[in-house]
């Protein structure tokens, strides 16, 4: 029972779940992992083929998401954070708090990539390889320091709540 608990910012699953989705998401950019970016931008050729192909592939497939189940989506999510923020900031719930600290800025960076796939699309970038690289490489720093951003907000929040708890048990 004591891994399931609900205690999120004294167990260590929830610190190791904060690091991988960080480390996840600042890999792929755009549908694109990072080590075929880099290869790409090095070497150019087929690898750059390559690379332009996967992310035409991506962005029709976040087009036909949007078009199919935006609205949906946008509505679902915004639901979430309302709910994870009545239990976790008004009924005093970690474990929502947790999650809300991991998902708003996933949240962010999911609407940040959709903005990136529609301007590749509109600008057609995938005739620019110099400016795509270089949208590409501006999201991945965004990307990053929001991620950083996220964590030192999680930490202190963390260390907040485990210092409260303690010192109202204690």
């Amino acid at each position: 029972m004591e891994l399931l608990d609900m205690q999120s910012f004294s167990n260590l699953w929830y610190w190791i779940v904060l690091a991988v989705v960080w480390a996840s998401v600042s890999y792929f950019m755009m549908g694109v992992p990072y080590d075929m970016y880099r290869q790409a931008r090095w070497h150019g050729g087929q690898a750059q083929e390559d690379l332009i192909t996967l992310l035409k592939i991506y962005i029709r497939r976040v087009d036909h998401i949007l078009a199919k189940s935006g609205l949906f989506i946008i509505a679902f999510t915004f639901f979430l954070i309302s709910l994870m923020v009545g239990l976790g900031f008004f009924y005093g719930n970690e474990f929502s708090q947790a999650v809300l600290l991991i998902f708003v800025p996933a949240c962010m960076i999911a609407a940040l990539n959709v903005r990136n796939c529609k301007k590749v699309k509109r600008l057609e970038l995938y005739n620019e390889p110099d400016k795509l690289y270089r949208l590409m490489a501006r999201y991945r720093l965004t990307v990053q320091i929001i991620g950083v951003v996220d964590i030192v907000i999680t930490t202190f929040w963390g260390i907040a709540v485990n210092f409260t708890r303690t010192a109202i048990v204690g």
